[in-house]
């Protein structure tokens, strides 16, 4: 790959590149058969075979099982967040869509309650109340701690219950300071931007098998209905039809790689998976 190349790739969405691959390897006619005609409400109404693609394929299939394989980890200090007490062991938590960059949560997968810094700043009636004029300083250390040993250990008794994508609800306890963090998963970019540069290749050929796969459930009857219909050979139309037979399962086991894929581009799981390797006394 040239530099010219590279840089042409690099500043592509990783979608765009998705697309583009889809037609370096699938023939127009086929994507017009399935993308175009089946959508076109009249001769005149234009229809463009990238949105379809994107709504049937990468919408529909794509996303939704990368963001249950390759999704994103966020850890939310709580100050950052709206917190609002509706019982005395029930809170409302509010992420800001600037906080996620406007990504919905998936889920909560802890809420950390201790309290390292202060042993006031707690959340009650009042509202949330900041640490204490010496909790900089602590907040600081107590960071460098949590960084060096891996992050801060997870209350997993804490009852969580998603209200909607960017509020959640605590529940089962009745003291929530604004030094803890909650950890959240959120799922992709809708560009897939968040996906490093370097599993390009395996995105791409994700999103191309699963179209494939698309094409032969969609026009594999009725292409063949056609023929029988209308007692006309189809030729090569068909044999790529065919061709495309074993692409929902390929499709299924290229997908078992995902979660393989995002720990090679995640410094921060390739650091947590090698803390659990070695032992605490080296």
């Amino acid at each position: 790959m040239n530099i010219t190349q590279f840089y042409k790739e690099f500043v592509m969405s990783m979608l765009s590149l998705s697309i583009n691959n889809i037609y370096n390897e699938i023939p127009d006619e086929i994507i017009e058969e399935a993308f175009v005609i089946p959508f076109r409400k009249n001769r005149f109404a234009p229809v463009s075979a990238d949105a379809m693609i994107i709504q049937e394929v990468i919408n529909k299939r794509v996303m939704p099982d990368l963001n249950i394989e390759y999704a994103t980890k966020l850890n939310v200090p709580m100050r950052d967040c709206k917190v609002e007490m509706v019982t005395p062991t029930d809170w409302i938590v509010t992420v800001p869509d600037e906080v996620t960059n406007n990504r919905k949560i998936i889920t909560v997968l802890g809420v950390n309650l201790l309290d390292l810094y202060t042993e006031t700043g707690g959340i009650g009636t009042g509202g949330l109340s900041m640490p204490t004029s010496s909790g900089g300083a602590i907040l600081t250390g107590a960071q460098k701690m949590a960084n060096a040993t891996g992050g801060l250990p997870l209350n997993y008794e804490v009852k969580v219950d998603m209200i909607s994508g960017n509020s959640f609800r605590i529940r089962r306890t009745s003291y929530i300071t604004t030094n803890c963090y909650i950890e959240l998963i959120i799922e992709n970019d809708p560009q897939l931007n968040n996906i490093p540069i370097t599993a390009a290749d395996y995105i791409k050929k994700l999103v191309l098998l699963a179209t494939k796969a698309y094409i032969y459930r969609k026009l594999k009857i009725r292409i063949g209905q056609a023929k029988l219909d209308g007692g006309a050979e189809l030729g090569e139309f068909m044999q790529f039809i065919d061709s495309y037979a074993d692409a929902n399962e390929l499709y299924l086991e290229e997908l078992k790689y995902a979660s393989r894929i995002q720990w090679l581009g995640n410094e921060e799981m390739k650091y947590d998976f090698m803390q659990m390797l070695v032992p605490n006394n080296i």
